[in-house]
């Protein structure tokens, strides 16, 4: 760079050597581009069309926590059923009652709850809300999930975990599979010392 700036008057009098420089740029970016097969660009990231995630809470032993079923969409994706396997420890925590989100009461949707012990360890609890014949789920809270912390759990802060597996279906009849659904698990912490929080 020092070299050009100490030549200027030269070089602007010998546009041969200026037209030879530019070539020989012209032919090293020509070989780096078909060395890493053009230019690089940053590969755009993938979203899934349709996720089903949890929320999580935090509450003293016995007491009960709040879990949400949150529909997330993009793209043109349409739903008309979503069902979301939660697996957790059944000493430890106790299902209450799954109550319709604003998104599912929007459109008049069906939300069933169903638990199904696993191992004497493990319950699963599956949550299904389907929307009503040739209508879709609005993207938002699907349910609000009561879980009771058992008395006997003890309050040593560590998150329990609420392990999420999703799947969907179209809106159309009859009813296809959406591929490509991910969820989010969500967590239970219990505290001694719970955060309290003003109305």
């Amino acid at each position: 760079m020092r070299l050009i700036w100490k030549n200027r008057a030269k070089s602007l009098a010998e546009p041969g050597h200026r037209l030879a420089g530019v070539f020989s740029l012209a032919v090293i970016t020509s070989v780096a581009w078909a060395f890493f097969g053009g230019p690089v660009v940053a590969a755009p990231q993938q979203t899934a069309p349709v996720s089903l995630n949890l929320s999580s809470d935090i509450e003293g032993p016995g007491y009960e926590v709040t879990i949400t079923v949150n529909l997330r969409l993009s793209g043109e994706v349409e739903v008309g059923k979503a069902v979301s396997e939660i697996s957790y420890p059944g000493k430890t925590l106790e299902f209450v009652e799954a109550v319709r989100g604003l998104s599912a009461e929007a459109v008049g949707a069906e939300v069933t709850a169903v638990t199904e012990d696993q191992d004497g360890e493990t319950t699963k609890l599956t949550v299904s809300v389907t929307a009503k014949e040739g209508e879709s789920l609005p993207q938002g809270v699907l349910a609000n999930l009561y879980l009771k912390i058992s008395e006997e759990a003890p309050a040593n802060e560590i998150p329990i975990p609420l392990i999420n597996r999703v799947s969907a279906w179209s809106d159309e009849i009859p009813r296809t599979q959406i591929e490509s659904v991910t969820g989010e698990d969500g967590q239970v912490t219990i505290s001694a010392n719970p955060p309290v929080f003003a109305c």
